[in-house]
């Protein structure tokens, strides 16, 4: 056991370093990006660009009376900012074409690097016993040990934060990740990428790969997303995606196995406000999962189960406040060595 709790740190500390690297990237390329904007444009009316745009959200906050603000009311003040941007642009000698192509080259082609790769979807169902076969299941119920995962997070102009839900002793995983952006300038990003498991110990009774059958039921499942239009030129990309895992810690296995569970993208410059529940409490389904690699009889694994969430944001002039709630009870999980 103290070999697998190892092996788990090890996995974790080599996981954590190619996410920072990772990370490192991209913020790199978003720097660069965001120093070819400012070429574009000019340094000095670019920094004026952004007083301009701030003292407009300030005086928009000062007559804003929330009770009387209605949908066409916001839409004419974003089209009176954006008409004063293009003339305080004009007023400087700026083509406001050049710097909307400029904007748009921002986050053209660059990727957050962090998606994990699924290799299946859920079944929406639980069967009351997994299907027979030469080698028999074990089942594992509620309490569980606990067990961490690791993570990655950054922002750019966003704020990002998590609660996370678990609890090994009732067999519940899950997380609410948040990621806002209140002061939307050009060049806005977050992601954040974390997980949330409980685990047990499993001996191989011989050698082979390790299949799972996970029940979930679903205490929570909900996407909330709220884009607005701010003046300026403007652009958003969210992207909340859930994923249901297995790990197994061994050597011989160096990356958990994924299947989707729900997955929601907004792409576009219009206004949204989504509240959407992707599944009802209380709802079942069944997870298969099998290890990327084999162990070999009577070894002594630690089994990880649980979910993962990847969630990622930019935004070019946009205000935008992403939040979503997964979370589940795992009230078995069936385990053998495959046929």
């Amino acid at each position: 056991m103290n070999r697998a709790a190892e092996l788990w740190a090890d996995y974790e500390i080599r996981a954590r370093k190619r996410h920072e690297e990772k990370a490192r990237e991209f913020a790199a390329a978003i720097q660069r990006r965001a120093e070819k904007l400012r070429r574009a444009i000019g340094a000095e009316h670019f920094f004026a660009l952004q007083q301009f745009k701030q003292a407009l959200r300030l005086e928009a906050l000062q007559k804003r009376n929330p009770v009387k603000v209605t949908a066409n009311i916001r839409a004419d003040l974003v089209r009176n900012q954006k008409r004063r941007v293009k003339r305080f642009l004009a007023d400087r000698g700026v083509a406001t074409d050049k710097v909307g192509a400029a904007v748009e080259q921002v986050f053209e082609g660059i990727a957050f690097p962090f998606d994990s790769d699924v290799v299946g979807t859920i079944t929406d169902a639980v069967l009351e016993q997994p299907p027979p076969g030469p080698n028999a299941f074990v089942t594992f119920t509620p309490p569980y040990t606990g067990h961490g995962s690791g993570y990655s997070e950054g922002a750019n102009g966003f704020t990002f934060e998590h609660e996370n839900l678990s609890d090994p002793d009732a067999g519940q995983v899950g997380l609410i990740i948040k990621l806002d952006d209140r002061n939307s300038r050009e060049i806005d990003s977050a992601f954040m990428n974390r997980s949330s498991q409980v685990a047990f110990w499993f001996r191989a009774p011989l050698t082979g790969l390790v299949e799972v059958f996970i029940d979930y039921q679903c205490a929570d499942a909900r996407h909330h997303l709220t884009v607005e239009d701010e003046c300026g030129f403007s652009h958003a990309k969210v992207t909340q995606r859930h994923l249901l895992s297995m790990q197994v810690v061994h050597p011989n296995i160096f990356e958990p196995t994924f299947n989707l569970a729900s997955e929601m993208t907004y792409d576009g410059d219009s206004n949204v406000f989504l509240n959407h529940r992707a599944l009802p409490a209380g709802h079942k389904i069944q997870a298969r999962m099998i290890s990327n690699g084999p162990i070999s009889a009577g070894d002594m694994v630690l089994i990880a189960v649980g979910c993962r969430f990847e969630d990622k944001a930019y935004s070019n002039d946009m205000e935008v406040h992403s939040k979503s709630i997964f979370s589940w009870f795992i009230p078995r999980v069936h385990a053998r060595i495959l046929d």
